[in-house]
């Protein structure tokens, strides 16, 4: 079977506060597709039909985009994960390797360190919302995550990118911490 034979599904459901339109094919582990801003799951077609010939692949479109949809208002990075939740729950599935493009990826990345449970690998495509004050704590950040110590680095992240509005201050503990951080060889 070629990857212009395998069939490409589109559904959707309703789970929590959410209804989510995604793609689907193949069988296996799932690996889940999350777009970037302004995107939706279209964007994949071609990548789920290669990959669905080696397992479950599933690209929703993410809260707010194409014709998923959700509570009137802002989404916020947490309702971005919640969102997550509920449609890994409602599908019955987990634990799940997300792949996230850009806002995906930040969304991919919250929900690793929200979930770690529910997540095996995480695959980062460019991934926006690090709010890092530097190149070289954005590289420390990124290079934490593929350490030997996953839920340290998870922690870390989390801490980092979403415990404020706003990037780590020079002196405070988040910031320090990652300037200290083990870079993995």
């Amino acid at each position: 079977m070629t990857p212009s034979d395998v069939p490409i599904e589109t559904s959707s459901i309703f789970s929590g506060e959410f209804s989510t339109c995604y793609r689907s094919a193949g069988h296996g582990d799932p690996l889940i597709l999350l777009h970037g801003a302004g995107g939706d799951s279209s964007m994949f077609e071609g990548t789920l039909a290669m990959m669905a010939e080696h397992r479950r692949v599933i690209a929703p479109d993410i809260l707010g985009h194409g014709r998923s949809r959700g509570p009137a208002g802002w989404y916020t990075a947490s309702a971005y994960c919640r969102w997550l939740d509920f449609f890994l729950s409602g599908l019955k599935i987990g634990p799940v390797d997300p792949a996230g493009h850009s806002m995906g990826g930040a969304i991919a990345l919250r929900f690793a360190a929200r979930r770690p449970a529910l997540v095996r690998h995480l695959i980062l495509i460019d991934p926006i919302s690090l709010r890092m004050p530097d190149i070289r704590s954005t590289l420390r950040l990124l290079a934490a995550v593929f350490s030997t110590k996953p839920q340290q680095a998870l922690n870390l992240v989390a801490q980092v990118m979403f415990s404020s509005n706003s990037p780590p201050s020079e002196g405070s503990n988040a910031w320090t911490q990652l300037r200290s951080a083990e870079i993995p060889r």
